[in-house]
């Protein structure tokens, strides 16, 4: 006999949302039925302990859920232990799983929480073969349990992965020492802002990690103020989230800062119907309902997190429509919308504070993101020729009414001959790096002189487009603004550098794949050729962080001015 997860909302004023639950269970049988199918090539490919993990907890959900075509099929839970063996034998003598970072207490947890999960799952099934695959669980889990209690992280969002692993170990083992680790990182306090973006600025590790983490970790201790941060998270995201569905991440100090990097609204649909429905939010409900028209990243993998919280099948509130306005972010962000118009402006680069592009830092060179109805303007980046530092990356903004201001001043020195007490008749001189290259020189005891390049680049929302007007002042060099475009937008009028390419005499038209035109007026251009300059640290390595696709460039004299009206076509 099977026993059944259902979809039992308790009755309430809200009822269950019978459509989303056929829906999702036809979504998540068609995942199940597709890794059944391609079982020998899936393995035989060596797949990750996080992908085996996954792949598990999607067959053990569709088979214990009562309104899956899948329910009962022993083949799911005879799969699910062949994946466990596979699973078995990346455990290594450290209890951690092998395959990514080195003996990583997080990563290991990712496929702790899913092993967990599944033995959640499989508690409501009585039957023999499922009693055999508890147990194997139990037991590469138990393995696990020293090494996740013992170790740490190096990402800030890895933290909250761990303690809902060891909270998962807790609720089932409860044990005084790990409890008190559990305590000992939570005390830390949520790296979370007043506008509730976490400190990594990352949608994905949002989505993926902390939100979800939080979550977990509020439900099994009993933390609402936990669901108060992610509450807060979700509502920022969904003001980050742009007419094509995806959520802004230039601001990000993750990877996905990068511009060729999409993150979907579609993967946060659960978390927004679950504060949906715990919170009344009906804002919340109207992005839950354009993240799953967008389209969930794995059925198989909500079906579990909704058997596991039931409340989510609820009907979730009457959806209410966003409304158009100005948000200001403590961390430099600008947003505006007003009907079809979307400005996103990025005031604040960690590059110049640091000096240095790492991960963990926000270096992505974009400083604005906009739709111009049907015409969508990726990125906006200004570089420069000016000893290899790289792109304007602003450090100091303002905004009034219809304006954001950036500002950034950059310099370079000149070093002048050591002094007499300091030279050394070998010629050999203390190695240091002085910001932009190093050398065997002692810079640190020159006295220097020093180039300043000062950019001022003003963005005026228009309604019906925006005026950009860029201030540089320096000596003699030459800047290129480079327009991003969406991949649906054609150029005309302007000459054609290659197939992707552009560069604006004085006018041009952008048109958009809905009717929208949009007349591009220079008040003039720069005597230096279009160029993109990534800065020292890539081209030293033969790289760059440069954009691919439709671009369109607008060249610059240092020093110089120049005003662009980008507006709709009469």
């Amino acid at each position: 006999m099977t026993a059944t997860v259902g979809m039992t909302a308790p009755a309430g004023p809200t009822g269950v949302d019978r459509t989303y639950l056929a829906a999702l269970h036809e979504n998540a049988a068609w995942e199940a039925d597709t890794l059944l199918a391609t079982e020998e090539s899936f393995l035989a490919a060596r797949p990750s302990h996080r992908r085996l993990a996954r792949a598990m907890k999607i067959a053990v959900a569709c088979h214990l859920s009562a309104g899956s075509r899948l329910h009962g099929d022993r083949s799911l839970i005879a799969y699910a232990d062949r994946l466990t063996r596979s699973l078995e034998t990346l455990q290594g003598d450290s209890g951690l799983f092998s395959g990514d970072n080195l003996d990583s207490p997080p990563d290991s947890s990712f496929t702790a929480n899913d092993l967990m999960e599944s033995l959640e799952l499989l508690d409501a099934d009585a039957g023999d073969d499922v009693r055999a695959l508890s147990r194997r669980l139990e037991a590469m889990v138990r393995r696990l349990d020293p090494a996740l209690q013992a170790g740490g992280v190096h990402t800030p969002n890895h933290r909250w992965e761990l303690v809902e692993a060891l909270t998962h170990l807790e609720r089932r083992w409860p044990d005084p020492a790990r409890r008190a680790r559990i305590d000992e990182w939570l005390a830390e306090g949520i790296d979370v802002d007043t506008d509730g973006q976490y400190s990594e600025r990352s949608a994905n590790y949002a989505i993926d990690v902390s939100n979800r983490s939080l979550l977990s970790i509020a439900t099994a201790l009993g933390l609402p103020a936990l669901v108060d941060v992610v509450e807060h998270n979700l509502t920022t995201m969904t003001l980050l989230t742009d007419p094509a569905g995806n959520v802004e991440t230039m601001h990000s100090r993750r990877q996905d800062q990068r511009g060729d990097v999409t993150v979907s609204l579609g993967r946060f649909h659960h978390q927004l119907r679950r504060i949906a429905i715990e919170r009344n939010r009906s804002d919340l409900a109207w992005w839950a309902q354009r993240a799953w028209d967008l389209g969930i990243p794995s059925g198989g993998d909500e079906l579990a997190c909704v058997l596991l919280h039931p409340v989510t099948a609820s009907l979730m509130p009457t959806p209410v429509a966003p409304a158009d306005g100005v948000r200001v972010l403590d961390s430099g962000l600008v947003v505006r919308t007003h009907g079809d118009q979307r400005l996103v402006v990025d005031g604040y680069s960690d590059y110049p504070a640091v000096g240095r592009i790492a991960s963990g830092l926000a270096c992505n060179p974009t400083f604005m993101h906009a739709w111009l109805g049907g015409v969508e303007l990726r990125s906006l980046r200004l570089s420069r020729n000016f000893f290899g530092l790289g792109p304007f990356r602003p450090t100091d903004w303002e905004t009034s009414d219809d304006t954001v201001v950036l500002r950034e001043s950059a310099s370079a020195d000149y070093y002048l001959p050591l002094d007499a007490a300091s030279r050394h008749e070998d010629g050999t001189y203390d190695m240091e790096f002085e910001g932009r290259f190093a050398a065997r020189m002692a810079f640190s005891r020159r006295k220097t002189i020093s180039l300043r390049l000062d950019t001022e680049v003003s963005i005026r929302d228009l309604r019906d487009g925006i005026e950009l007007s860029v201030d540089l002042k320096g000596p003699c060099t030459g800047a290129c603004l480079e327009i991003a475009l969406g991949d649906d937008v054609e150029v005309d009028g302007a000459r054609a550098l290659g197939e992707e390419a552009f560069v604006l005499n004085r006018t041009a038209t952008l048109s958009g794949n809905d009717g929208t035109v949009i007349d591009v007026v220079a008040d003039r251009v720069g005597r230096v050729p279009a160029f993109y300059e990534p800065g020292e640290e890539y081209r030293y390595l033969g790289g760059t962080d440069a954009l691919a696709g439709t671009r369109l460039y607008v060249t610059i004299d240092i020093p110089g001015t120049l005003t662009l009206r980008l507006t709709r076509a009469a």
